[in-house]
């Protein structure tokens, strides 16, 4: 799948050349139900398709961990509930997905209804999905009371590793939070808890390589000054925690809210606030080769307010590059710096600051994905206008912005509107395609960033063609995520839309006709073809004049303008649509009396298809009143674009009698039928 899709854009970028700034899909609703929701997350895997989870509400205090799936251009399903039983869930789930569609979920709640334990505090579970999509039933992973901050990964080969920490008693009944992790490989059970940080660990996070090597990054309290430092500890593959922690940040100031990313050779980077005689920096520290580097500053803000929240990712290239929020001189600033591989970090930049007329305020919960070519997308959640006063909730949105690979940062954009309070939580494919999911007014929505360009398939342009004799064009656009408006541009001032169209030329000449197709997410694609018009010595002072059919009754319905989840226009993926239905006489005779009529015997009917399918013409008469009454029905095998059927007044062997008649035409195809179109018509004696 991933050679498939590989292949479709440099074919596109090779036929094409013509491709505007790539933009988001429309929003949909991933949750269909109205219950309140709160905390996404989501993972996707090598074929695009993405597994989200998240806590919906189910009573008064009572909330449940559900997850549901989405191929990649096609639709969420219907949420399954992973936490059975389980109640007052607290705190964000989170979910890890393989290239292969394995998938692991780890969520807090308290023990479920009924086991004598619901008094006590949150316990870590977990929830396992194979490609097929069943989940397991939830297992507790960390029986220890008072389980906090958590993270989950799954490698390449499905194997799983989770970390948390928990204020509870030590293993020598030394009270304190520790850090723990435990882990799963592909298909078995989860191992029994092992502890990472001693006394005193806290905030832990985890990344892992394809090859399965782990690092894990927490806060720990330097026993001397007491400041809190930034601590690490890695495992091989198959192997076994390093014995020793190292320390990443030095304990003359405090370190808080430390992330880890590790690029496909190994090489981790771990980047942190830090707070120093008043000042908040963000620094960063790099692994290559087993060594831990010195912290390098990325950002010193003078302003002491606040710790700045950190957020990374590095591509498949070596490159990392961190986001971060800090308090700039007329508000909140989105800041980023990136660090190429083996290479040094780049000064900081501002993606968005209330003095670029962003009008952010508090700016929280950055987010930020790499695709495997480089391209990177941010999000966070920005207060928007001046505070409304202490109690009052703020208005917030959901911001996004994208650097292509090699390219600059471009300018924010609103992912979601106001009433959308909850961060995004992102994850990109390997065709590039990155899907945002966040909890909406008591919903869950998702978007899709689209960097992708459509593809004109079958491009059906003459070589030549006749003055004043109409020529027949198509294409087959496709796009993964949505319909493609077609738009063709015949060279001669004339212009049409549609997959189908038919132009006739006025003059002779050499004509060069353009295609165009738009998505959703407007990118756009083009494509041209030469056609030579040749004269008509008979073709009178207006050629064209007795070939122009007029309005088109029943038009092509054209793009889908509704914006729920659903496909794009695959031909395999969605409902087959009839269009253009129209006849070459609307009255004539079902057969001929001896003599040449003055009317035509039979008719043709044309329609066109978006694809392949089978075609039901079901046929009826017309009586007063306006009643219909069937007079039976035929099939015929549609093909995608123009078809035509002539009809001579026989419906299975029986000639129809004098009168008015309506035929409806319907195309089906797996499992989906389309709208009927109708059309009327009279046989005369």
């Amino acid at each position: 799948m991933s050679a498939l899709f590989a292949s479709v854009v440099l074919v596109l970028a090779a036929a094409t050349g013509n491709a505007s700034a790539a933009g988001w899909q429309p929003p949909v609703n991933a949750e269909t139900s109205d219950d309140a929701a709160f905390a996404t997350e989501i993972g996707v895997d090598a074929q695009g398709s993405a597994v989200g989870v998240w806590a919906r509400h189910v009573s008064l205090l009572d909330w449940e961990i559900v997850a549901a799936s989405r191929p990649l251009g096609g639709k969420w399903s219907a949420p399954v509930s992973l936490s059975g039983n389980q109640r007052s869930i607290q705190f964000r789930p989170k979910v890890a997905v393989d290239p292969n569609g394995n998938a692991v979920a780890v969520w807090l709640a308290r023990p479920p209804a009924g086991s004598g334990n619901e008094a006590t505090s949150r316990r870590l579970w977990a929830a396992s999905r194979s490609p097929s999509g069943v989940w397991s039933p939830p297992l507790e992973i960390a029986t220890a009371s008072g389980t906090e901050v958590f993270d989950v990964v799954i490698d390449a080969s499905g194997n799983a590793t989770a970390v948390w920490h928990s204020f509870n008693e030590g293993e020598d009944d030394e009270p304190g939070s520790f850090v723990r992790t435990a882990s799963r490989p592909l298909g078995g059970a989860w191992s029994a808890p092992v502890e990472l940080s001693g006394t005193n660990g806290a905030n832990p996070q985890v990344a892992v390589n394809p090859n399965g090597d782990v690092t894990a990054v927490w806060i720990g309290i330097d026993p001397d000054t007491q400041n809190t430092v930034v601590r690490s500890k890695s495992r091989p593959a198959g192997g076994s925690w390093s014995a020793t922690a190292t320390d990443l940040s030095d304990d003359v100031g405090s370190a808080s809210g430390p992330q880890v990313t590790v690029d496909s050779q190994g090489d981790a980077t771990a980047a942190w606030s830090y707070a120093e005689n008043g000042d908040r920096v963000v620094q960063a520290a790099h692994r290559s080769g087993g060594a831990w580097s010195q912290p390098t500053e990325l950002w010193d803000d003078p302003t002491d307010q606040g710790f700045p929240e950190v957020a990374m990712a590095s591509d498949p290239q070596g490159d990392v590059t961190a986001i971060w929020s800090s308090f700039g001189p007329g508000g909140h600033e989105m800041r980023s710096a990136t660090r190429t591989g083996g290479g040094t970090w780049s000064s900081a930049i501002a993606l968005a600051s209330p003095d670029g007329g962003d009008n952010i305020g508090a700016a929280i919960n950055p987010r930020i994905v790499a695709d495997p070519q480089g391209g990177l997308t941010a999000t966070w959640s920005a207060a928007v206008g001046p505070s409304p006063g202490i109690g009052v909730t703020e208005n917030r949105r959901l911001q996004a912005v994208h650097r292509p690979a090699g390219g600059a940062w471009g300018s924010p954009v609103a992912l979601a509107s106001p009433d959308d309070l909850w961060a995004a939580e992102i994850a990109a494919d390997p065709q590039g395609y990155v899907t945002a999911l966040w909890v909406g007014t008591s919903t869950v929505r998702s978007r899709v960033f689209d960097p992708v360009s459509p593809l004109l398939q079958s491009v059906a342009v003459p070589a030549a063609g006749v003055v004043g004799e109409p020529v027949a064009m198509s294409v087959n656009p496709f796009d993964v995520w949505s319909p493609v408006t077609t738009g063709w541009d015949f060279g001669d001032g004339g212009s049409g839309s549609g997959a189908t169209v038919s132009h006739c030329y006025d003059a002779p000449g050499e004509h060069t006709v353009t295609i165009a197709g738009t998505d959703l997410a407007a990118n756009t694609a083009s494509a041209t073809r030469t056609i030579e018009i040749e004269a008509d010595p008979g073709a009178g002072s207006d050629p064209c004049a007795a070939t122009d059919p007029g309005p088109d009754p029943n038009p092509d319905p054209g793009p889908r303008t509704d914006t729920g989840p659903g496909p794009g226009n695959d031909p395999d993926s969605i409902a087959p649509i009839v269009a253009g239905l129209r006849q070459s006489s609307s009255r004539w005779r079902a057969r001929a009396l001896g003599r040449r009529p003055r009317l035509p015997v039979g008719t043709v009917f044309r329609f066109r298809l978006n694809r392949a399918a089978e075609v039901k013409l079901p046929f009826a008469r017309i009586v007063p009143g306006g009643a219909a009454e069937p007079r039976g029905a035929l099939r015929m095998a549609g093909a995608a674009g123009t078809n035509s059927f002539g009809f001579d007044g026989k419906v299975r062997g029986r000639t129809l009698a004098p009168g008015r008649y309506r035929l409806t035409v319907s195309a089906h195809a797996d499992g989906m039928t389309s709208p009927g179109v109708s059309i009327e018509f009279t046989i005369v004696r």
